[in-house]
């Protein structure tokens, strides 16, 4: 990558490779009907009826790690605007509203896939209630 990547001038952009395989890792191990029971998942999220909520917790890791590279992206432009001010931004705005429309993307996807996780664990959490 070229030096000139504010991502991979923080060396940011290695760590997102390796942590995006350990990612493709889980999911390969996650996306069977039944997860194996060396997962890691508790026992309520290992059957065919939760593969979909595994999917969406690993979609929101992703997410995750995509918003922090965006983040990571921008910090330069944040430096940038607190010593030049906002006639800075505004000459830069063309380079910025990708940056910033990726930022919007990533966290409508955070906020979709946090909502199907934690319905999914409220689900389970009525359902020991209703058990116990």
């Amino acid at each position: 990558m070229a030096a000139s990547n504010p991502v991979a001038a923080h060396g940011l952009a290695d760590e997102s490779e390796a942590f995006t395989e350990v990612l493709e890792q889980a999911r390969a191990a996650w996306d069977a009907a039944d997860a194996a029971d060396g997962s890691g998942l508790l026992s309520a999220f290992t059957g065919p009826q939760q593969q979909e909520v595994r999917r969406a917790y690993l979609d929101l890791c992703c997410y995750g790690d995509r918003f922090a590279y965006f983040l990571a992206a921008l910090h330069p432009y944040h430096h940038l605007a607190s010593t030049a001010g906002d006639i800075a931004m505004c000459w830069l705005r063309q380079y910025l509203n990708h940056l910033v429309q990726e930022l919007e993307k990533v966290l409508l996807q955070v906020r979709r896939a946090r909502l199907q996780v934690t319905r999914a664990a409220k689900r389970h959490l009525q359902d020991l209630a209703r058990a116990g």
